[in-house]
């Protein structure tokens, strides 16, 4: 695939985001030693491929290597639903981009798309509705404990009721006979 569209602001652009995702990846705490290296063996790929299609050559996707991009967009996806740091953030909405293009001119996968958008709209959340998401998780997690939590009060309260179910039975009885 003889390319037309990747000049050299893409390139130039790929670069600067490929920079920062070196610099980001060892240090983050927020992906696996497996996670990481995973990402860092894609950026090798992807880079590899811009840079064949700036030279005219034709470049094609293994079968492996687009399951391995899907793999890698599960991953931001499902972490942004917990993470709200701002740099883990920003590093999604990069690599949501190099994806993009990537796909584009490689991988030719439409199933990255929803991938993708519901990436871009994780990212894309302002500071405050960051919070408020946080905030609201946090209470889920409370509210989930609370449920599982049954004071000694509610047990004593049980037993007086099974007492008083007993007498009423009683008497029942009682009026019966």
């Amino acid at each position: 695939m003889v390319n037309q569209d990747m000049g050299q602001s893409a390139i130039k652009k790929f670069l600067e985001i490929e920079n920062k995702m070196r610099q980001y990846l060892p240090n983050t705490r927020f992906l696996t030693e497996q996670e990481k290296q995973l990402f860092l063996s894609l950026l090798d790929q992807i880079k590899y491929d811009f840079l064949a299609l700036n030279a005219d050559l034709e470049v094609t996707a293994t079968g492996e290597m687009k399951t391995k991009v899907k793999e890698s967009l599960r991953i931001v996806n499902r972490k942004l639903n917990n993470i709200f740091d701002p740099s883990f953030k920003n590093f999604s909405a990069d690599w949501a981009l190099v994806v993009f293009n990537w796909n584009n001119q490689v991988g030719r996968r439409p199933d990255y798309l929803p991938l993708l958008q519901e990436i871009k709209r994780k990212t894309k959340t302002c500071p405050r509705q960051a919070q408020m998401l946080k905030d609201l998780s946090l209470v889920e997690q409370k509210l989930r404990a609370l449920a599982q939590y049954r004071p000694p009060i509610f047990e004593l309260s049980e037993h007086y009721l099974q007492l008083l179910k007993k007498e009423l039975e009683k008497e029942t009885r009682k009026e019966d006979k």
